[in-house]
């Protein structure tokens, strides 16, 4: 089971994205994969992986370790502070774009 830490998630929104452990593409994450419980910022978990259409996404997930509470937001800064949703939402557009065009090469 693969294992993650949580770059961000909006609960008004009710997704995220976790960027594995093991290295590679970031995995997308619905509050509905969760068991009555809420991730945050820097939160680590375990879950499976499947295939969706916009990329992998996160199912059966288990929180493993939870961030630090006194840590502002949850969030585990590394090499700077997180990207915007905004920057989120076009680093996915622009691999989504990727996606589509190797689709068309085959």
């Amino acid at each position: 089971m693969p294992t993650g830490r949580v770059k961000v998630f909006d609960e008004e929104r009710n997704f995220g994205f976790v960027q594995p452990i093991e290295g590679g593409e970031d995995v997308y994450v619905h509050a509905s994969t969760l068991e009555g419980t809420v991730l945050r910022s820097g939160d680590v978990i375990e879950y499976d992986v499947q295939e969706g259409d916009d990329g992998p996404q996160a199912t059966s997930v288990r929180i493993a370790e939870r961030a630090p509470e006194d840590n502002p937001a949850g969030r585990v800064v590394v090499g700077g502070p997180p990207p915007t949703w905004d920057e989120l939402e076009q680093i996915e557009r622009e691999k989504r774009q990727r996606r589509r065009q190797r689709r068309r090469r085959r």
